[in-house]
C-alpha cells in the first residue's frame, strides 16, 4: 500500500518562503518514493505551485480538477491552467513516475 502523508493547511501568508521548500521537499521525496501527490484546496496557491512544477516539467503529467461535480467542472492539464487565482477547493493530482496522469 502506498504512503498516505497528511499535511496541516497554513493559511498565513508570513510562511510563504517556508511552503515554497516544503513543497519543493516534498515533491522530491514523491518522486523518490514513487509516490502520487493529491494538493486539495489550491485556492490562492495555485499561483506560486506552479513554477514550482513548471521548474520540475511536471505540468504536462499534473491533472488539476476545478469545480467537481458542478456543471461547470473542468478536468485538464496542469499546463492549460493560468497562474492565477484558482477555486478554493481545486485539486491537483501530481504523478511523477511511469505510467503518466494522462495519455
Amino acid at each position: 500500500m502506498s504512503p498516505c502523508l497528511l499535511v496541516p493547511a497554513l493559511c498565513c501568508w508570513g510562511w510563504w518562503w517556508g511552503l515554497v521548500g516544503w513543497l519543493d521537499q516534498l515533491l522530491a521525496q514523491a518522486a523518490s518514493g514513487g509516490w502520487v501527490l493529491a494538493l486539495l484546496k489550491l485556492g490562492r496557491r495555485w499561483p506560486w505551485v506552479r513554477p514550482l512544477l513548471e521548474q520540475r516539467g511536471l505540468l504536462e503529467q499534473a491533472l488539476f480538477a476545478m469545480r467537481v461535480g458542478w456543471p461547470d467542472q473542468q478536468l485538464l492539464p496542469a499546463s492549460e491552467v493560468a497562474a492565477r487565482e484558482a477555486p478554493y477547493f481545486s485539486l491537483l493530482l501530481i504523478r511523477q513516475a511511469w505510467p503518466g496522469v494522462l495519455p
